[in-house]
């Protein structure tokens, strides 16, 4: 068995820079250059969470810009581009490019403001649709949408809409921390971790849903992994920039379906303390009345972590494993008492030895994940 003091001995150093990310107050808005310029098409599909002005800002993990054209053989934008601090190496920052829905290799960008190519070589004939998304999770900054270039002839298109919605509230797992590193040694870094190749992103593409990602490594539910009970995810939830605690969400389009993730960071955090259940548990069910209000049509997954195995835990007799999974299923059995009918349990089973950087999810351990999801999601949606 494993002990979660080793863990937390291994994760600490990352986390803590992760969670200390732009400090309490956020990071704060860059003033735009003197004369800058935006050019927005209003037939943009933004999927995720952004904040529309005279440039597109987007911080969380998988915010996708969605573009349709036709009369162009290549498009490119402008993006700038947050610096990640932090010791972390900048090239390593990449964004996924798919062009009429078949991927493409990832695209490197560097902090500042630099004009991007996504596709070349077009039939201008025929309408393409290309889609970059971001892979970086929220702590490496806010970045900015500028502007969508086409050569001339180009024509914008409408944006033809998913059939439905999904959004994932999560930890690292669901912002695909260490998902391409080799083996549980490698440590994180912007080059080992994909938000396209999540279970999330997984989902969205068997299910033809547009899917926002809410997710940042080390939060957690009731306390964060270093104890802390400030900026968890229930407050992060809320915001349209997670560094900005005065940018608000305003939940204007509600998803059809909800999978909750957390409670990893409660479990394995904490710096030794055992969790507080009981209060665990209250804020999730907490938690659980706010997803209801914002999202009034959606099925709720409440699933458990594939992070937690046979580790030991100072919060109880029993694994982390087995703690964890009863305690979920307690929050989920006092939502239906309380009248709730549009929720589930799903227990993801333990990732093994499918792992990446830090023992997190590796690629396979992603797809397993949403191999486990999908049918219980299918059921539902195409009622």
């Amino acid at each position: 068995m494993v002990c979660l003091r080793r863990v937390w001995g291994v994760f600490a150093p990352f986390l803590l820079a992760a969670l200390c990310a732009c400090g309490s107050r956020g990071c704060g808005r860059e003033p735009a250059a003197e004369g800058q310029k935006s050019s927005l098409p209003k037939e943009i599909a933004y999927v995720g969470r952004f904040d529309l002005g005279d440039s597109a800002r987007f911080a969380w993990s998988g915010s996708t810009i969605r573009v349709r054209f036709e009369g162009a053989s290549s498009i490119a934008v402008r993006l700038k581009v947050a610096s990640p601090g932090y010791g972390f190496n900048p090239p390593e920052l990449a964004y996924a490019i798919r062009v009429d829905d078949r991927p493409k290799a990832a695209l490197a960008v560097n902090p500042g403001e630099a004009r991007y190519e996504l596709a070349h070589g077009l039939d201008p004939s025929t309408p393409h649709e290309i889609a970059l998304t971001r892979e970086a999770e929220a702590f490496a900054g806010i970045d900015a949408l500028l502007a969508v270039e086409l050569p001339e002839g180009g024509r914008f298109l409408p944006v033809p809409p998913r059939r439905h919605r999904l959004e994932v509230v999560g930890d690292s797992i669901s912002a695909g921390y260490g998902i391409l590193g080799a083996n549980a040694q490698c440590r994180f870094s912007f080059a080992t971790e994909r938000a396209s190749i999540t279970y999330g992103a997984l989902l969205g593409q068997a299910l033809d849903a547009d899917v926002t990602i809410v997710a940042w490594s080390g939060k957690g539910m009731l306390r964060n992994f270093d104890g802390t009970t400030e900026d968890t995810m229930p407050e992060l939830f809320e915001r349209t920039l997670p560094t900005e605690p005065t940018s608000t969400w305003k939940f204007g389009s509600p998803a059809d379906a909800v999978i909750v993730n957390l409670g990893t960071n409660d479990w394995f955090g904490g710096g030794g303390r055992p969790l507080e259940i009981r209060a665990f548990e209250d804020t999730y069910v907490r938690f659980l009345h706010r997803v209801r209000e914002v999202h009034p049509r959606a099925f709720v997954f409440v699933v458990s972590s594939p992070m937690l195995e046979d580790q030991m835990t100072p919060s109880g007799p029993g694994t982390a494993s087995e703690l964890s999974r009863k305690s979920l299923q307690r929050v989920v059995e006092r939502r239906r008492a309380e009248g709730e009918t549009r929720i589930e349990f799903v227990d993801l089973e333990p990732q093994g030895p499918n792992v990446g950087c830090d023992s997190h999810p590796n690629a396979e351990s992603h797809r397993r994940m949403a191999a486990r999801l999908e049918p219980s999601l299918r059921a539902q949606l195409d009622r």
